[in-house]
């Protein structure tokens, strides 16, 4: 059964056929897990949910590591490297592996083409003054409607608390979109700061929870607290002294602190900086889940999933020619880093603008259908048999 108990793209073909080569990648890795195994983590490399744990925590303490001592590379490089992938892997995850209503899928495209051309438009400095009401209208708009299409596609239920769980839901929608009119600027880098964290829940809600029938609920508490921490840490204004006295604060003419005076716009530099390292940190916490823990929650095997079969199955969601138009725009963003590299990064945030709303719409959409670890996994077995 596949985790979250929606549609599920990872079939026979994903796994290599008896006697197939290995690739060499593959094959480090088996080594790898080969060695690991006889330590004292190899207890813990067994059961899935336990794997995913300990490596989103090593994920999350690199990341806070390198927000102290260089976050002008997550800041920077992160974003260019990864940024394409992880946004695919947000549409792979979220949609096209999601048994999504006909309607709904239809509301999705269109809200994130909208978003783009908004953000396009506004990067060419059209709509000056109300681009963010607009952006934030369309994006209420959609927070409403995944409300109410959750709600119409999910199963007859007994019990009352997913009622209660649909009002908070239609509580929290109605406040973010009031919000978002009367705030917009500061909703905007709410929700730039915010987004990173929704991942998490994503993980930690319905990936990791559904995947492992629920026992998964115990074991990310300990990566949930290490983010946590890290946050904590990054604010303390000791670490970020040995930021600016030690830290990699420039590189390839993209600054840390002038991008601190949008990504923070406070008066006090210790809170510019804290919540500067804090979003750099997060960042990379959201693309080791978006890239790596996500994907191996979603998936049938408690074993780790290999190259090849991560490859096949991205090729079955996606298609030949997609995948290969993917390559080509990472290729492309790197390639004009080489020219210009912030000029790349935020023609990347420009176009990525979309995912971070689309994270939240299909949050509400699949907490509002009712797919919680906590409804039992015979009861969803007997509904959409596999």
């Amino acid at each position: 059964m596949a985790s979250l108990d929606l549609s599920d793209s990872l079939t026979g073909r994903d796994r290599p056929a008896p006697g197939a080569r290995a690739w060499w990648l593959d094959r480090v890795r088996g080594r790898l897990y080969s060695w690991l195994a006889k330590t004292a983590v190899g207890p813990l490399l067994v059961h899935r949910e336990r794997r995913l744990a300990l490596i989103a925590s090593a994920g999350i303490l690199g990341a806070l590591a390198l927000s102290v001592l260089a976050p002008a590379w997550l800041l920077l490089v992160g974003p260019l490297a990864l940024g394409v992938p992880h946004l695919a892997s947000d549409v792979r995850h979220l949609v096209l592996r999601r048994s999504l209503p006909r309607g709904f899928m239809l509301v999705v495209i269109v809200a994130c083409l909208s978003l783009v051309t908004l953000r396009s438009l506004e990067s060419l400095h059209a709509f000056a003054g109300f681009s963010g009401r607009v952006e934030l209208g369309v994006a209420s708009l959609w927070l409403i409607v995944a409300w109410w299409a959750g709600g119409d596609a999910k199963q007859e239920q007994t019990s009352s608390e997913p009622q209660r769980s649909g009002l908070a839901l239609a509580a929290l929608v109605i406040l973010l979109s009031l919000a978002g009119q009367a705030w917009p600027y500061a909703s905007r880098l709410f929700l730039a700061h915010a987004h990173n964290v929704i991942a998490l829940l994503l993980w930690v809600q319905l990936f990791a929870a559904g995947a492992s029938q629920g026992r998964g609920r115990r074991w990310v508490i300990v990566p949930t607290l290490l983010c946590g921490l890290s946050v904590l840490t990054l604010l303390w204004l000791p670490v970020q002294s040995l930021t600016l006295h030690y830290g990699v604060l420039q590189l390839w003419g993209f600054d840390v602190l002038e991008t601190a005076r949008w990504l923070a716009p406070f008066e006090s530099v210790r809170w510019s900086l804290g919540l500067t390292l804090c979003y750099a940190a997060l960042q990379s916490m959201h693309y080791t889940l978006w890239l790596y823990c996500i994907p191996q929650s979603d998936s049938r095997a408690q074993g780790s999933l290999t190259f090849r079969m991560t490859l096949r199955g991205w090729q079955n969601d996606f298609g030949g020619f997609a995948l290969a138009l993917l390559c080509v725009a990472t290729l492309a963003l790197l390639l004009a880093a080489s020219i210009d590299a912030d000029g790349a990064r935020q023609l990347y945030l420009t176009v990525a603008g979309f995912h971070a709303y689309l994270e939240l719409a299909l949050w509400v959409f699949l907490l509002r259908r009712g797919v919680l670890p906590a409804q039992s996994i015979s009861a969803r077995q007997q509904a959409n048999p596999c």
